[in-house]
């Protein structure tokens, strides 16, 4: 048998609807069907309190370090992985873009496009990590400092059964059917590291290519429960 780790686990419901917006899309805003590893971090870091690192603010500089550096334990040392416990419905409709003129004039230029969004979507969440960090997050999800969205800003989300355990690592090849790392099923390309500032440069997140329905894993973990996953960034093991 294998060693045994720490795990937090939690359901993610949306009530009504969501979107997880693709990076870079030019025409139309897509969505990712799960959401992106930084949007349940962030998810975490709302339910902590914690400030947000978006520019501008006003934050104070050893506050902002401080974040900063939290963050980054985080990054290190905590492991995210997920699992579609219903897909919800995806529809699309047109929505007005709207962006400034370039002829120099204070006006705005207005195109139709493509939104799409996910009605009704619930989400099972698997992080790894320090029975600390864990402990705080649990407790932030069990009574959250600020109201929790998932996606857009106004699309809110109802977090149910956050419990603390432990899973058991396994080293032999299997199938799941959580989120998993490569390109079974539908395959398609979801961040799992955010863009953060370096210094005085900004280093882009990093991308995975992941199988929503599951697929085969090479490991997988399981829990005093009997079930089964994996996750899709461990930099505890990369």
């Amino acid at each position: 048998m294998g060693e045994t780790e720490q795990l937090l686990t939690a359901v993610l419901d949306v009530p009504f609807d969501t979107a997880f917006t693709k990076a870079g899309a030019m025409n139309g805003q897509p969505t990712y069907p799960v959401p992106p590893i930084p949007t349940i971090q962030g998810l975490l870091y709302a339910a902590m309190g914690r400030p947000s690192l978006l520019r501008p603010n006003n934050l104070p500089t050893d506050v902002r370090a401080e974040e900063e550096a939290f963050r980054e334990r985080v990054r290190e040392s905590c492991a995210f992985g997920e699992r579609v416990l219903d897909a919800g419905t995806r529809t699309s409709g047109l929505w007005s873009r709207q962006k400034r003129s370039r002829s120099g004039d204070t006006g705005y230029l207005r195109s139709p496009g493509q939104r799409e969004s996910l009605i009704g979507p619930r989400y099972q969440i698997y992080v790894g990590g320090p029975s600390s960090l864990l402990d705080a997050f649990a407790a932030a999800l069990r009574d959250p400092q600020r109201l929790l969205y998932l996606g857009h800003s106004d699309c809110l989300v109802d977090v149910r059964s956050v419990t603390r355990t432990t899973a058991t690592r396994h080293e032999t090849t299997t199938e799941l059917d959580c989120v998993t790392p490569g390109a079974d099923g539908e395959p398609t390309l979801l961040p799992v590291t955010p863009d953060y500032r370096d210094g005085r440069t900004t280093r882009p997140g990093t991308v995975k290519t992941v199988s929503p329905s599951g697929g085969t894993a090479d490991a997988y973990y399981e829990t005093t429960s009997g079930e089964r996953y994996t996750y899709l960034i461990d930099p505890r093991r990369e």
